[in-house]
């Protein structure tokens, strides 16, 4: 005669048991019933409940902890690891930035949200776009889980939204911490400092700048990077070498390099803010035979797929898209997980890719 007890592992119902009671106890998690880090039934503590074998109770507990839902402490107890699971993560995004301004470049934009798609897998959730103006008006859910990509004043209309839904939401490649909403974005002025660090270590000391104008917030930080960087090496700011422009025409980028190799002192190097400017200057280079770098060492910021196709090969600074976007997604599930947490704001370190243009052709 079999010594397992009644209902044991058997078939009646929806499945074998075991799968029953694990589906009922996942139930619970990611319902609302517990928090990361509460104390989880023992295997004693589920045979006792559910009137079942040792053996049923450790099956259960295994799969739980292979759903990630529980973590095996020392001894025999356990805790919850996770409560948020197998959900949909909307994507807020708007359908017509006004203007056409703001926006993250596409190629930006790809990066993240395949970051974002792979920090939320790790816990079975799903990225739904949505536009913003779609969740305008309609009732309230609290519940809802929301990333967003910074542009086209998402922000100020999400900090509305957030406010009458209390839901969480997490905002990647912010350009600037924004109050009350949690963000991830790159450190722009880390990411400057290192494009001059390696220029100055070359020997430069005569480094142009071009950028657009330098009280835009996606570039004030990126002009204090510059500045500080010729602070610490003993350069003092000669603001010839500075151009700012109002957009990102072609023509104003030759207009700027023109007028800097025109200087009676011109420079041996020059930083640029974005890679679109910088493929612009890259071609003016080549069409008016301004040798890269023998003539001119060039960095820029951004590591756009493009720059390491032009010729020569742009050195980059690499704000790592990809894993930032990761992070916001993680920290959005962390976020969840709490009952009243305070607004983050994550800064992603940034790399140097060295390439060609800046007289080399390694990592650092």
């Amino acid at each position: 005669m079999s010594g397992r007890k009644k209902g044991d592992g058997g078939s009646s119902g929806e499945g074998p048991l075991w799968k029953r009671i694990t589906d009922e106890l996942a139930a619970r998690i990611t319902g609302g019933k517990y928090r990361k880090g509460d104390g989880f039934h023992t295997q004693r503590e589920l045979c006792e409940r559910y009137k079942v074998s040792t053996i049923t109770s450790v099956r259960v507990l295994d799969e739980l902890a292979a759903r990630g839902l529980i973590a095996k402490t020392q001894g025999k107890s356990c805790v919850v690891r996770r409560t948020v699971v197998d959900r949909d993560v909307l994507l807020v995004c708007r359908l017509v930035p006004p203007g056409g301004s703001g926006m993250s470049p596409a190629t930006i934009a790809s990066e993240l949200v395949q970051g974002m798609g792979i920090g939320l897998a790790e816990s079975g959730c799903r990225l739904r776009p949505v536009a913003l103006d779609a969740l305008v008006g309609t009732p309230p859910d609290p519940s809802t889980l929301l990333l967003t990509i910074y542009g086209a004043h998402v922000p100020e209309q999400l900090l509305s939204l957030l406010g009458a839904w209390g839901c969480r939401c997490v905002c990647c490649h912010a350009p600037h911490a924004v109050a009350g909403l949690s963000t991830v974005r790159e450190d722009h002025a880390t990411g400057v400092e290192l494009g001059m660090a390696h220029l100055i270590g070359q020997g430069h000391r005569r480094i142009g700048y071009i950028t657009t104008k330098v009280t835009s917030e996606w570039y004030v930080t990126r002009f204090a990077g510059y500045h500080k960087a010729l602070q610490d090496h003993g350069l003092a700011m000669d603001l010839e070498l500075v151009k700012e422009l109002p957009d990102r025409a072609r023509a104003g980028d030759e207009t700027a390099l023109r007028e800097l190799l025109a200087l009676p002192d011109p420079p041996t190097a020059v930083f640029i803010s974005n890679q679109e400017r910088a493929l612009h200057i890259v071609e003016y280079c080549k069409q008016n035979k301004v040798r890269i770098p023998r003539d001119l060492a060039v960095v820029s910021f951004d590591n756009a797929y493009e720059t390491s196709l032009c010729d020569p090969p742009l050195t980059v600074v690499d704000g790592h898209w990809r894993e930032e976007g990761e992070a916001a997604a993680r920290l959005l599930l962390d976020l969840a997980e709490q009952e009243n947490p305070d607004p983050q704001d994550i800064l992603i370190t940034p790399d140097l890719v060295v390439r060609a243009s800046s007289g080399a052709g390694r990592r650092s």
